[in-house]
This record gives structure tokens, C-alpha cells and sequence, in this order.
């Protein structure tokens, strides 16, 4: 038995650390820890969206097995088998799609989200949201209540170079602290998972990572960059735009050294991000979709087990929970859909899929990659860490066929019916704290 740290990033793209090749110094303190561990190389999110990634990386099997959001009662999610196996644990995130209304706090001591973060300001617009909820005034809503919000958040129109958001990484951190403080002390084995979200919008502005990373902080900050129509389709985004996500995933790595601080080196440390970002390459700013810009993203491993180093071979979400309980000595469940990083053989040249939902699946075997969204297809000829360019579908449609085919037995593997996984209901009913940090993060 040994501690597990499982430290998860809100819209990390691998490209954009030090140690995956990136030219600004991002992540010292990432790069750091990644020269005494594992670094994948060619990291995948099987669910590239926060609503869904942490679905599979909670429960081990893909989001399409799953109706609607969250935990369904049928799993038992990640941090109960470490608690079944006597673990303490403990998680911290502070983004309402991993809330406790979503069944995440589920095997977890100690769990601070959503609800245990909010202070005084969410707490006066939620106010503001029972009274608009309750007096049908447009010009109330438009005249008083939007203006005091604005107030509220520090912000009126999207650009200030004094906003911080109302929770940082850096207050998740300290109650994680608190939590291994106190675990170490007691001489506990723990389960501890810390999600960051300081690289998520609204963008803080963080001077000292700005001069850092551009060698001044005099910038125009913004703080939501698709509702400042700072994005286009197409078109290579502000640099403005990739200073201020640098700097807040410099803030990221601040507060993970402060973590890898506090433990020592037999800790097994799994570090990853839900999803990558999307800047316009192939949709809107922060559009989930099964394209590169989504699905690449930073898995680096540390546990005694695996030696350190760079690895070649493709591996996935799915591949850490049994990855965490293997380290643990915890029986990995067989409904498990990925493997173990431990024992894994996958070649370049094996399937790798993804999905965000029914409608929006794909499978990438070797260099290409087969996309199916809401009846349209697509076929990209493209390496791992590549760029999806043009659609080589016309020209290789016996490739298509065989891809397609993947899919097809992938779906019907998992389909509803007698003898195959059943589909699990998730969560839908929302609490005013949860509304307000989804609208805070732009979903509302």
C-alpha cells in the first residue's frame, strides 16, 4: 500500500508544458516533477469535456454508458474502492460539474466543492437570481441586478487587469494541505484527487506568471475570451489571448508544486488534464469536440512500479483508475475499460476511442482517425500529437470502412440489452450554487 495523489488540470493542453516541448516556461514546476516520472507522450482524453472526462476517470467506463451527468448509484466510483480498502480520503474541486449534486463527493471523508467554496459574493447573486426568478421585470434585471453582478465578479466588460475570480487554486490547495497534513500525521494511506481550474475561464490576472512568461505584465487582459469575440474560426487567436492562458497555467503549476512539496517521493502522483482547449482551430473558444485541440492532454506518472522516463506508447483516461488501484494493491473491477499503465502492451497501432455521448464518437487506430458526429463522417490521416488538416475520407474509404466497423462492434459492446453493460442515469437537478459557478464558468 502506498498514498495516491491524483492531480487533474481544467483545460491543460500537453503542448503547452515545458515538458511536452513548449518553448515558455509554463510549468517549472510540472517539468520538474515529470524528470522523476513517466511522461506519455501521447496522452489521450477519451471524453474530452469536464462533464464527461471525470465520468470515466470516477467510474472507469466510457461516458456513453452513462445517461445524463455525474455518478450514477450503480458504480462505485474511484474514491469509495480506495475507502473500501481502508484509505483515507479526500478531494477538492471546485467546479460544479464535480460537485456533490453530481454524486462526486461519493467515497470521499473529506470533499470540498462548489458548495463549501461559496462566500459572500455568489451568495448575494444568488440572491439577485431569487428576486429576477421571482419578479418578471426586464428592466429590474437589465438596470440593477446584471450591474451589482458585474460589481460583484469585478468585472463590466470582460477586459480589467485587476480580476482575480472569487476562488483560486490556491484555496483548494490550502484545504488539500490540511488534509495530507493531517493524514501524515496520523500516519494514514490516502487518497487524495486536487482539480485545478485557474487555466479554466474567467482568466485571473496574474502579473507575476505574465512577466514570466513575456517578460512584462502590461497587457490587455481578458477574462472571457469567446464572449469578447477575441476567437474566430479559423483564424490564429490574439496573442494576448495565449499570454493570459499561459500565465494562468503558470498559476496551475505554482499551486502543484505546493502540493508536490508536501509529499514524498514513494507517493504515486498521477497528473493529467480533463481536456485540452480549443482557440479556434477547428471550433469556437472551449467547444468540446473529438478533435486534437480537445483530446491531447499531459499524463505524467510517478510510482514505483513504472520506470521514469519518456514512453512512446498511446495511453488514455480510462488507463488511470485502474493505474491508481494497481499502485494502491486494490483490486481493479472488471468493468474497468481501460488497462492498468503497470501491465499495458497497447501498440501505436491499437484502438483508442472517444465519445461525448451517443451521438459524437470516434476511434483513432495507428495514423488514422475516423470521426462520426450526428450522422456526418470524417477520416484524418494524422500521427499521434498531430493536427486533424483535410478529411482524407474520399480517398480512403476501404480505411473508413474498417474504422466504422471499429465503432459499430464498440457500440454494440456496450449497447442496452440482456447481458451488456446497462445504461446508468446519472444527475440533472441543479442547486442555485451550482447554476451560479456554471454560469460563472460560461456554461449558463
Amino acid at each position: 500500500m502506498n498514498s495516491v495523489v491524483f492531480l487533474s488540470v481544467d483545460c491543460l493542453r500537453a503542448d503547452h508544458l515545458g515538458c511536452y516541448n513548449y518553448e515558455r516556461p509554463t510549468s517549472p514546476n510540472i517539468d520538474d516533477f515529470a524528470n522523476s516520472a513517466t511522461i506519455y507522450k501521447h496522452g489521450y482524453a477519451n471524453c474530452p469535456g469536464t462533464r464527461w472526462a471525470f465520468q470515466s476517470l470516477h467510474t472507469g467506463v466510457y461516458t456513453h454508458q452513462i445517461d445524463g451527468l455525474g455518478i450514477p448509484d450503480r458504480y462505485t466510483p474511484l474514491a469509495a474502492l480506495f475507502s473500501n480498502a481502508e484509505y483515507a480520503t479526500g478531494g477538492f474541486a471546485v467546479n460544479a460539474f464535480v460537485s456533490r449534486e453530481y454524486n462526486y463527493n461519493r467515497g470521499f471523508d473529506t470533499f470540498y466543492s462548489v458548495s463549501e467554496a461559496t462566500g459572500t459574493k455568489p451568495i448575494i447573486k444568488r440572491i439577485g437570481k431569487k428576486i429576477s426568478d421571482k419578479v418578471d421585470n426586464e428592466r429590474l434585471d437589465e438596470c440593477v441586478l446584471k450591474p451589482v453582478n458585474n460589481i460583484l465578479r469585478n468585472q463590466s466588460t470582460g477586459d480589467s487587469n485587476e480580476y482575480k475570480p472569487s476562488h483560486t487554486d490556491k484555496d483548494s490547495v490550502d484545504q488539500a494541505l490540511h488534509f495530507i497534513e493531517q493524514q501524515q500525521t496520523a500516519d494514514n494511506e490516502f487518497f487524495c484527487w486536487v482539480h485545478f481550474m485557474d487555466a479554466h475561464t474567467p482568466y485571473g490576472y496574474w502579473p507575476k506568471h505574465l512577466e514570466a512568461i513575456r517578460g512584462n505584465s502590461s497587457i490587455e487582459h481578458t477574462i472571457q475570451p469567446g464572449e469578447e469575440g477575441k476567437i474566430a474560426v479559423g483564424e490564429n487567436p490574439p496573442k494576448d489571448v495565449i499570454d493570459t492562458y499561459d500565465a494562468c497555467i503558470r498559476s496551475v503549476d505554482e499551486q502543484i508544486g505546493r502540493v508536490l512539496s508536501a509529499i514524498d517521493e514513494n507517493t504515486t502522483v498521477i497528473l493529467t488534464g480533463d481536456h485540452g482547449e480549443e482557440f479556434g482551430q477547428y471550433n469556437d473558444f472551449h467547444s468540446a469536440s473529438l478533435y486534437s485541440s480537445m483530446t491531447q492532454v499531459p499524463i505524467i506518472v510517478r510510482t514505483p512500479s513504472i520506470p521514469t522516463g519518456i514512453v512512446e506508447t498511446p495511453v488514455q483516461h480510462l488507463d488511470l483508475p485502474p493505474t491508481m488501484l494497481t499502485a494502491a494493491g486494490i483490486s481493479v473491477p472488471d468493468h474497468f475499460e481501460g488497462v492498468s499503465l503497470q501491465t499495458i502492451n497497447r501498440t501505436s497501432t491499437d484502438p483508442i476511442f472517444f465519445s461525448l455521448g451517443k451521438n459524437q464518437i470516434a476511434v483513432r487506430k495507428g495514423i488514422y482517425k475516423y470521426i462520426e458526429e450526428n450522422g456526418s463522417t470524417e477520416l484524418y490521416r494524422v500521427p499521434h500529437s498531430g493536427q486533424e488538416t483535410d478529411s482524407v475520407l474520399n480517398e480512403n474509404k476501404e480505411i473508413a470502412e474498417k474504422l466504422q466497423k471499429l465503432i459499430e462492434d464498440h457500440r454494440q459492446r456496450q449497447s442496452i440489452g440482456e447481458g451488456k453493460l446497462e445504461l446508468s442515469k446519472g444527475q440533472d437537478d441543479l442547486s442555485d450554487e451550482i447554476e451560479k459557478n456554471l454560469e460563472d464558468l460560461g456554461y449558463l
